[in-house]
């Protein structure tokens, strides 16, 4: 439940009033501006659950007055547990866990088969551990609290340390950012050889963004990372944009390897004409 509401300040017989509503029913967030948004766990559109308590209190009295509204909007049993709060241990549980490195689903699975936690813990929404996973993962590696500055400033470090590409935001909240490493830096004047391309999504804890990197051979046969870009952009355009950084550390390329992906081979082909 949520408590909502503050004392009456009208004149008035009712002196001191509150309300608890069905967590359903959305809470109250106060903003930097003091302003107050309702944040609704139910779909655009609908309205929030009206289950609530109202209790008051009146002038010269010692007596307080409940008036309880029962009817929920939604369903009271197991259906309805996720939406509740996840518990005090639960929460310890999955910091200490995500602090030591543990993956998520790794987590996931010690809550859902662990007999300490109850019912309500491991039918709970994937969204409340991930906000924990959040939490943890910007204590430990964020350069500063706030998203882009803490990208900026790890770009600053990148061009000092001299693996810095390029890095491409636009108004439209898409971005592209591209990198070496050390090792990679020295392997780049082997990729004439050969390179592979490949792409892996969900790398982050924020969806839609994809980690493209870019693979040599080694004198041993082994595989080598050179490159690689973070974007958000699910078109061929950052791609172009890389392939074309690349190609003026390494103009000539024998053979690209990809999967059947239509952006990769579309932006292959326009930058490395017959690279396959």
């Amino acid at each position: 439940m949520n408590v909502k509401g503050n004392q009456n300040r009208d004149e008035a017989p009712v002196v001191f009033s509150k309300v608890y509503c069905c967590n359903r029913n959305g809470f109250v967030k106060k903003k930097d501006d003091a302003k107050r948004i309702r944040k609704l766990h139910v779909k655009l559109g609908q309205k929030g659950c009206p289950c609530k308590l109202v209790v008051k209190k009146r002038l010269n009295s010692e007596v307080y007055e409940m008036e309880y509204h029962h009817l929920h909007s939604h369903s009271t049993g197991l259906d309805n547990i996720k939406y509740t709060k996840i518990s005090k241990d639960v929460k310890e549980f999955a910091k200490t866990l995500f602090s030591e490195g543990y993956t998520f689903d790794r987590v996931r699975h010690g809550i859902d088969e662990s007999d300490e936690f109850k019912l309500r813990d491991q039918v709970m929404d994937d969204r409340s551990l991930k906000s924990i996973q959040q939490q943890i993962s910007k204590m430990k590696w964020a350069l500063n609290k706030e998203d882009f500055p803490s990208l900026r400033i790890w770009v600053e470090k990148l061009r000092e340390a001299g693996n810095f590409f390029y890095f491409n935001p636009d108004n439209d909240g898409k971005f592209e950012i591209a990198f070496t490493s050390a090792l990679g830096k020295l392997k780049i004047d082997e990729c004439h050889k050969v390179v592979c391309m490949d792409s892996t999504h969900n790398t982050t804890l924020y969806e839609g963004y994809q980690l493209f990197s870019l693979i040599t051979q080694n004198k041993f046969g082994k595989g080598v990372p050179v490159a690689f870009m973070i974007t958000n952009d699910r078109t061929s355009k950052p791609l172009k944009s890389f392939l074309i950084k690349f190609k003026e550390l390494c103009p000539t390329v024998g053979v690209f390897i990809t999967d059947n992906d239509s952006s990769e081979i579309e932006a292959i082909t326009e930058v490395f004409p017959r690279p396959f």
